[in-house]
């Protein structure tokens, strides 16, 4: 089950194309800098001096209050979103001079000289928001702990409690070509053969209509692959990258396309885009309006769900 929503914004057909950047090729993942890590691999660079360690622990707030991993500060995952877009989930715009965003990184109290690795108290599905969105605006040291608070403690690591404050920084933000797509690029990309479209979204994602808002049904051409199937629910970590591997193959994805996946809302796509990035998968994008976008925008077609 997706993690519960604070509030949703109306749906709107109005200004459905305002932000964000046309389809792009990705960038290879810059070498040394992986998307996911596992504990052991962050209890390695806590132990080295030279390593610009930042730790970002995207849980609920009380969550965080009552015990996270030490030094960690407190990252929300909404501060990603605007808040002035028509509907909720699209990524914070760029504002004056990219101020809205700059606001956002002096928050998280990071700079892209940092080795950042964020972590929720779940399956990683707000903290890869996180993750996402910094290596959006130019931080290339950016990852994700595999197995979160959990797998923290099921080392028998301690955690501490408290409200540790960031560091006060000089925000700044470099953004990249190529990470997400707004409704009219993916319109004009649907059946062709250079893109290959994934629906991420859960069963119980699928059957959501916002209380009759929306029609069921799926962007055209979407293959599915539901974003909980990746994870194991008695750890709450991402299954073994092999059985990942295996779990993909029947959708046949390849290297030489563009791979866009989409769920209800923008802001979910983050963790099936970081596992796909993680599996080698270079040219993979999110939707960032997502269904509830395209399900009211007129003249877009709309597939039966199977």
């Amino acid at each position: 089950m997706a993690p519960a929503f604070t509030r949703r914004t109306a749906i709107s057909t109005a200004a459905a194309f305002a932000f964000g950047r046309p389809l792009a090729r990705i960038a290879a993942q810059t070498p040394g800098y992986p998307f996911l890590i596992d504990v052991q691999a962050l209890l390695e660079r806590l132990e080295d001096p030279s390593s610009r360690l930042r730790l970002l622990d995207a849980s609920p707030l009380r969550i965080w209050r009552n015990g996270h991993i030490p030094g960690a500060t407190h990252v929300f995952w909404q501060d990603t979103v605007d808040a002035n877009y028509p509907v909720f989930g699209a990524v914070v715009t760029q504002g004056f001079e990219q101020s809205q965003r700059l606001e956002v990184i002096r928050r998280f109290g990071v700079e892209p000289a940092d080795s950042i690795v964020v972590y929720d108290d779940t399956s990683g599905f707000r903290a890869a928001r996180i993750v996402w969105f910094l290596r959006l605006l130019g931080f290339p040291d950016v990852s994700l702990l595999d197995g979160g608070l959990q797998g923290w403690r099921d080392l028998g690591e301690d955690a501490e409690a408290g409200s540790p404050s960031p560091p006060e920084v000089q925000p700044a933000v470099d953004p990249q070509e190529g990470f997400y797509v707004v409704t009219e690029a993916l319109a004009d990309r649907i059946a062709r053969a250079d893109t290959t479209i994934l629906d991420i979204r859960t069963a119980e994602e699928q059957r959501d209509t916002l209380n009759g808002a929306l029609p069921l049904g799926a962007i055209p051409t979407a293959q599915r692959w539901p974003w909980d199937g990746m994870i194991d629910p008695d750890s709450n970590a991402l299954l073994p990258l092999e059985g990942l591997r295996t779990q993909i193959a029947p959708l046949g994805l390849r290297s030489d396309r563009d791979i866009v996946v989409y769920g209800r809302f923008g802001v979910d796509t983050a963790l099936s885009w970081l596992v796909l990035k993680t599996l080698g998968f270079e040219r993979v994008l999110t939707y960032d309006r997502g269904w509830v976008e395209w399900a009211a925008t007129e003249g877009l077609g709309i597939d039966a769900l199977t």
